[in-house]
């Protein structure tokens, strides 16, 4: 019963530090006119429980994530990882 308890004031404490993150992310985006998704993906590395995708409203998707860190509406939203190219240098013989 009291593992039970803790479990769920862990899982409140986290959904309420997510929240107050989320709300600091709109406050940066709004006064430095960043935009939300960049601000979101550069913040990629903290550990939050909300999706990485970003409404229509520009409001940050508070719905529960994936394994890719994106909720089911919002997997178009992933970047797509792209390779850098390799420019062939001529050979002075060629």
């Amino acid at each position: 019963m009291e593992s039970q308890i803790l479990e769920l004031i862990e899982e409140e404490v986290t959904r309420r530090v997510n929240l107050r993150l989320n709300g600091a992310l709109e406050v940066v985006a709004k006064t430095y006119d960043i935009p939300l998704e960049r601000l979101v993906k550069d913040a990629g590395n903290v550990e939050v429980a909300f999706c990485k995708g970003v409404l229509k409203s520009k409001k940050r998707c508070l719905k529960t994530p994936c394994a890719n860190g994106y909720c089911k509406f919002h997997e178009k939203q992933m970047p797509v990882l792209q390779h850098p190219s390799i420019e062939r240098v001529k050979a002075p013989w060629e």
